[in-house]
């Protein structure tokens, strides 16, 4: 079968604001997520043998433990439980990496949507968009916006999401080559002091801001000087 590359686009948020401490440990979030043309390019082609192969070597990322094999074995056995698939189908899976690891592009989350839109359609399994949203927020609270594939405000953990048609713009964005985990981030005790919940239309018409710009200077700026 012909590898087709699909393209797995990164995400920038233009605002976001931290609203709530949730009692299962996630943060409640404002934001608006812009996706971007930019992105990484997963190569996948569909197997008989029933395994399932990344073939990209990702730093410091068991493959076990990768985000790419989770979502590719969470739609399998989905299927095999929700639709009683018993095809024996794996995937072959390359991907020529561009999005910064821990640059807060969303790139885990982006690739992990692709996985699951690309099998979806490889393997016939026919979830709707729907479906793969709710099975893919379970590995990370960006993938309903990267399996919907559109611009969007958000709210909850970033899965609330009132898609929203912008003019086309431009972004310049660096990469200073440090790596900041998003779960570390959220972790800081100062995210405890929440921003306000505000109606989320409303926050388009006051400066964006970002509760973590002073943490992130604060805490890794030495990094970059």
């Amino acid at each position: 079968m012909k590898t087709i590359g699909w393209h797995s686009p990164a995400k920038i948020n233009l605002f976001l604001y931290v609203t709530k401490l949730r009692s299962d440990g996630y943060h409640d979030i404002q934001t608006f997520f812009q996706l971007l043309n930019y992105g990484d390019i997963i190569y996948i082609s569909s197997n008989t043998l029933g395994n399932i192969n990344l073939l990209t070597r990702i730093p410091n990322i068991p493959n076990s433990k990768n985000i790419i094999i989770r979502a590719a074995k969470l739609l399998k056995k989905k299927a095999q439980i929700l639709k009683n698939y018993s095809q024996k189908v794996g995937a072959n899976i390359y991907i020529k990496k561009n999005i910064p690891i821990g640059g807060g592009l969303g790139g885990g989350s982006s690739n992990a949507a692709t996985i699951l839109l690309v099998l979806n359609k490889l393997w016939k399994t026919e979830f709707t968009l729907t479906q793969l949203a709710n099975f893919g927020k379970c590995l990370g609270s960006d993938i309903p916006l990267f399996i919907m594939g559109k611009t969007a405000l958000a709210e909850g953990t970033g899965n609330i999401l009132y898609p929203i048609h912008v003019e086309r713009k431009w972004y310049l964005i660096t990469y200073p080559k440090i790596n900041i985990s998003t779960k570390k981030i959220f972790s800081f005790l100062k995210l405890k002091k929440n921003s306000s919940k505000k109606h989320i239309y409303s926050l388009l018409s006051i400066p964006f801001k970002n509760d973590f710009e002073h943490l992130v200077k604060k805490n890794f700026l030495k990094l970059i000087l």
